[in-house]
């Protein structure tokens, strides 16, 4: 009986294996119908999600209703959140009921480190500010699509689009000469009174500003004190809506005026407002290539910029003569709170680093820069001021006048070479020296002989002649201005032959220096004129050069014997060079500027 069972059951195992085989089998060709030989799926439509999406919220209600009905569920549920949270005893112990690690915390919730106030404590108090909220989307710079002529002007300062609301008639130039009498001076033979000149430096160093500063003296005074009253800049040379409304010029602009020089003799000058950015670089070399010389504005503050240096590369390139002009001198006043001295250092060591790069770039073909010799100017756009040594001597000569009896017996050029570097003024003799311990009046000399090895250690008490005699003027006109009462300051500038009325005196901070500043630099302020007339060279003594570099054709070379023989200069060529007003009409075009006609 036992044989024949258990032959019967290993009959069974037998059966049952065949039958599991017999299904894998199955179950293995009927998933080979459904895929094809690419693993792609072949097999019938499967159910869409959102049957599924449906039967899930389905499911969801239901679960729900089942949750409201039992009231035990709920009671579960707390005792499930419980878990992984810390309870607090009756006896003020704490007990954690589960590992808080095994909580399902979202990113956002994540604490990858301390917070401020879990570092510096609760009686802290902290501040969190992002290095850039900008969105990515933002622009820097916002774009402007608009491109009309703010105004134009013409030659003698007629604003074209400026009416006058009561007949419809332009209004009155704001100019002291007319388009006639400009006219004249261009069209006479000579060129000796006339000059192209480039503005050029970096950005935001003041280059407009400057022009507007240069145009002020050919202004009509009743055209001034509007300007005052403005809180508005001028801006002549901006003509644009995108150059008013970004406070930036992005074009050169060509300006031709009279300019009148210390003397009172009229010039007249064309000047190309050139832009300060990097980008708009093509506009000034443009306006370098075009003129016969350039004014390089720098800021004394910034120094020798990017900007700064690209244009002196490009006026050493094309050979044209430099001016410099070092403006925001009130920066150093006002801003830096420098004093005298320190501000002395300051200026000199910007023509310094003006005359190395220059120095460096020529290879030391161009003349140095030095305001004793008359090529550099200081300025104050903002506060309406400029001047040269030379035309600061002449403040002086006219205060000579006045019974002073300082410097009697020098020139205005003389004057000029004793303010600047190491001349020192004795205030007791009138005389000047090139030491300050070699002045009477300091005490050194009574202390320590040259011998002596405490000579060096003596403090002198007399400072250079250009701190002295110019910068301690300005800075205690500043002084009186921004701070002192009317009384006090009204006596001040009354002492210097300044002589302001009430409504002047009674004005704000910045109205005021400027009409102060502007009444005590009044005889200064046409050495810039004097500056470019003397350095910058006339269209017939530039002609030589500028055909050498821009004329294709054959040009003599040098002014020898030899050369003349050699490339005898053909009738245009003589033309040219000597600038004949009737000779072959030749065009150099440089540049396409916009016109208002």
């Amino acid at each position: 009986f036992d044989c024949c069972s258990n032959k019967s059951h290993h009959q069974t195992i037998q059966t049952s294996l065949h039958s599991v085989l017999h299904t894998k089998m199955s179950d293995r060709g009927e998933e080979e119908e459904l895929y094809d030989e690419f693993g792609n799926y072949i097999g019938p439509d499967l159910e869409s999600s959102e049957d599924e999406d449906e039967g899930d919220d389905d499911l969801n209600a239901a679960e729900d209703e089942a949750s409201d009905v039992s009231g035990d569920d709920d009671d579960d549920d707390d005792a499930e959140q419980q878990q992984g949270q810390l309870v607090v005893a009756q006896d003020g112990t704490t007990t954690t009921t589960a590992n808080p690690q095994s909580a399902i915390v979202l990113h956002e919730d994540k604490e990858h480190y301390p917070s401020a106030d879990q570092v510096f404590g609760d009686d802290v108090r902290t501040a969190v500010l992002d290095e850039d909220a900008m969105e990515i989307e933002q622009p820097l710079v916002q774009p402007l699509n608009t491109k009309t002529i703010f105004k134009s002007h013409s030659a003698a300062g007629t604003v074209t689009n400026d009416l006058d609301p009561k007949n419809g008639k332009h209004t009155k130039p704001p100019f002291v000469f007319d388009d006639a009498y400009l006219t004249l001076q261009l069209s006479n033979e000579t060129t000796q009174t006339r000059r192209g000149i480039c503005v050029v430096g970096h950005f935001h160093h003041g280059k407009t500003s400057f022009v507007d500063l240069c145009l002020e003296p050919s202004f009509r005074q009743d055209h001034n004190s509007n300007n005052n009253n403005n809180k508005n800049k001028l801006l002549f040379t901006d003509l644009l809506q995108t150059e008013r409304s970004r406070q930036m010029s992005c074009v050169s602009t060509p300006l031709t005026s009279l300019f009148a020089d210390a003397r009172g003799k009229n010039y007249a000058l064309t000047l190309l407002d050139c832009p300060g950015h990097a980008q708009f670089h093509d506009e000034s070399v443009a306006a370098v290539s075009a003129t016969d010389g350039a004014l390089l504005v720098v800021d004394v503050v910034e120094g020798v910029m990017l900007h700064t240096e690209m244009v002196i590369r490009a006026v050493v390139q094309a050979g044209v003569p430099i001016v410099l002009v070092l403006n925001k001198v009130d920066r150093l006043l006002c801003e830096c709170k420098l004093p005298p001295n320190d501000a002395y250092y300051k200026l000199q060591h910007c023509v310094d680093s003006v005359n190395e790069l220059v120095q460096q770039v020529s290879q030391g073909r161009y003349p140095k820069l030095n305001p004793a010799a008359g090529n550099v100017v200081f300025a104050s756009a903002l506060h309406g001021w400029m001047f040269t040594l030379e035309s600061f001597a002449n403040v002086y000569l006219e205060q000579q006048q006045q019974g002073n009896g300082l410097g009697e017996n020098l020139s205005a050029h003389d004057w000029a070479l004793r303010l600047w570097g190491e001349a020192y003024l004795d205030p007791q003799t009138k005389t000047f020296h090139k030491t300050a311990h070699a002045c009477p009046s300091s005490g050194s000399s009574a202390m320590a002989t040259d011998d002596d090895d405490d000579y060096d250690a003596v403090p002198p008490t007399i400072h250079r002649t250009f701190v002295t005699l110019i910068l301690e003027p300005l800075y205690k006109i500043y002084a009186a201005c921004l701070a002192e009462p009317e009384r006090d300051v009204n006596k001040l500038l009354r002492g210097l032959g300044v002589f302001l009325n009430k409504s002047q005196l009674r004005s704000s901070a910045q109205p005021l220096l400027q009409a102060a500043l502007r009444q005590f630099l009044a005889s200064a302020h046409g050495g810039w004129v004097q500056a470019c007339v003397r350095w910058i060279p006339s269209p017939k003594q530039a002609a030589p050069a500028k055909l050498a570099r821009c004329y294709t054709g054959p040009v003599p070379v040098g002014g020898g014997e030899r050369n003349k023989a050699a490339i005898k200069p053909s009738r245009r060529v003589r033309a040219m060079m000597q600038c004949q007003p009737r000779g072959p009409l030749m065009i150099h075009a440089m540049k396409q500027y916009a016109s208002s006609a």
